[in-house]
């Protein structure tokens, strides 16, 4: 649905809300967390975002909390990370947003690949890539070559180190 809570049309991304008796009924004892996760419908909010094609398919595209605003565009970094984890010697993206002063905010990617790699020829391959599969308020704004990306005690990249460490260079 679309952030007013109306359908969607096919082709346009929108949140992914359920609706189910087997889902939570509310949190307890937390009744401004229920309402902040549930809308008027009784649907749960995911914060996934998704798009439905033609045959009822729904592709996600992102989260809502990491979608960030280009140049007046929504951009979800997942979208941005699956084209450049495409390539087979990246292993794990990551994409951030960073403060810009033309473009409000723009993205910088972290890409593992294998010891040895040519960086300079893998940027460069990654952002041809991106310029030929991604709309250009889209396209990555710096692309970092990492051994490793930094992870929270779940398993899951820590963008938080990943956006202070962009922002401490900015060079």
């Amino acid at each position: 649905v679309k952030d007013d809570g109306t359908l969607c049309a096919t082709g346009e991304e929108g949140e992914i809300r359920l609706r189910h008796e087997s889902l939570l009924l509310g949190y307890y004892k937390r009744p401004e967390a229920t309402a902040e996760t549930f809308d008027e419908a009784g649907y749960f909010r995911t914060g996934d975002v998704g798009v439905k094609d033609p045959e009822g398919t729904v592709r996600l595209v992102g989260r809502k909390k990491e979608m960030f605003k280009s140049g007046g565009y929504n951009v979800y970094p997942r979208e941005i990370e699956m084209v450049l984890e495409r390539h087979p010697a990246i292993a794990t993206a990551a994409v951030v947003a960073i403060p810009d002063p033309i473009w409000q905010e723009v993205g910088w990617a972290f890409v593992v690949a294998p010891a040895g790699a040519d960086k300079d020829a893998l940027q460069a391959e990654l952002a041809e890539i991106c310029r030929a599969q991604l709309a250009n308020y889209k396209r990555p704004k710096r692309i970092v070559i990492c051994a490793d990306l930094p992870k929270l005690p779940v398993g899951k990249v820590d963008k938080v180190r990943l956006k202070a460490q962009a922002q401490g260079d900015k060079t």
